[in-house]
């Protein structure tokens, strides 16, 4: 892996805006800006979760999950065939650049298939909504949309939660005192 190749092209995800909030008319903010905001909202729920997580997997499926938007852009959940159609173009990008354990780290993420992939997820999915929030705090009337998203991806992932976690019920219970507090 080329160190400083790679960090020339995270770098770059500071000038990417996410084009949720600009389709939005929300306050810019980077791709960029996100990575850091899941990787501190990891840093302070790990402590809560109620299952032990190797903690340095999770930061680096944060900081790497977004690195193929680089090449493709930030394209939103609404328009999810075009995230279909480039997801190999991705995958590439990440496996050819990062190579293969931090590409097995991203697929990890991708397809919610570990414990740690699942809190990740979680975040990533988590820290749009609290990012709306404060947007509504100035204004901005959309956050009942990103809330009702990460609901959504809840129910989607139950069955996923059940086969990951033996403790699945203290999980979804830990998910839900946090998205009670939204």
């Amino acid at each position: 892996m080329d160190w400083f190749r790679n960090y020339e092209l995270f770098v770059g995800l500071k000038r990417l805006k996410r084009t949720g909030w600009v389709l939005r008319y929300a306050p810019d903010e980077s791709i960029a800006d996100h990575v850091a905001a899941t990787l501190f909202l990891a840093e302070v729920l790990l402590p809560t979760f109620p299952v032990i997580l190797d903690a340095s997997r999770v930061y680096r499926m944060l900081i790497w999950h977004e690195f193929a938007e680089r090449i493709t852009g930030d394209i939103p959940s609404i328009y999810k065939k075009v995230q279909e159609a480039i997801a190999p173009v991705e995958a590439e990008f990440v496996l050819t650049l990062a190579g293969d354990e931090i590409y097995k780290l991203w697929d990890e993420f991708h397809t919610v298939s570990s414990k740690e992939a699942f809190f990740a997820r979680f975040i990533d999915k988590l820290e749009p909504v609290l990012q709306a929030l404060l947007y509504a705090r100035y204004g901005w009337n959309g956050a009942a949309e990103f809330k009702n998203s990460l609901i959504k991806w809840i129910d989607s992932v139950r069955d996923k939660v059940s086969s990951l976690f033996e403790e699945s019920e203290k999980v979804l219970a830990w998910v839900e005192s946090i998205v009670s507090k939204l």
